[in-house]
């Protein structure tokens, strides 16, 4: 057994941040099929794989772009994903009430392997609010989803930009043990 120090995983786990601001320069397809891989392979709910993974063209971004700011107030370019040139969306059956916890694995899962890409991620829950919105599930349906599916969590997923600073992350959750 390795020790931490040398435990590949634990670096990447430790290296991840969260990443706002990306180069223009694409995800290689190589990758970009590594990390749906990645998020395949995650824990779901009674390993049900109801979910479906969507890597949003420019058409489909501009759409979600503009609903979200509608609905949430500002101008579209806060709604932009950050820029990132891949973003991917989690959508689930409303009755799987465990959708969320799935799309947190599946999404850290890919998260993770773009970070061990040396790409940068991060989570955007601008939808977290949505979800009941009628604009929004027709905007699904337009794309072939009926209204029992809805997004749980999209992912932003680029070449960092080295202007931005990415500063150590600060651990302050506790850790108890319960007798």
């Amino acid at each position: 057994m390795r020790s931490e120090g040398q435990n590949p995983v634990l670096g990447v786990i430790r290296a991840r941040r969260s990443v706002r601001a990306y180069l223009e320069k694409e995800v290689p397809q190589q990758m970009e099929q590594a990390l749906f891989e990645a998020g395949r392979l995650a824990p779901n709910a009674w390993d049900r794989q109801s979910f479906v993974l969507c890597k949003l063209g420019p058409r489909a971004r501009r759409a979600l772009v503009a609903l979200t700011a509608r609905h949430l107030g500002g101008v579209e370019a806060d709604h932009n994903f950050f820029g990132a040139p891949l973003v991917v969306l989690f959508l689930d059956r409303r009755e799987n009430f465990e959708r969320r916890a799935d799309a947190g694995c599946v999404l850290e899962n890919m998260m993770l392997a773009a970070q061990s890409f040396g790409l940068g991620s991060v989570w955007v829950d601008q939808f977290a609010t949505l979800e009941d919105a009628p604009d929004l599930a027709e905007l699904l349906e337009n794309y072939g989803f009926d209204r029992q599916m809805v997004i749980c969590g999209a992912v932003a997923f680029g070449w960092p930009d080295p202007a931005e600073e990415i500063l150590p992350r600060p651990l302050r959750s506790e850790i108890i043990t319960l007798e």
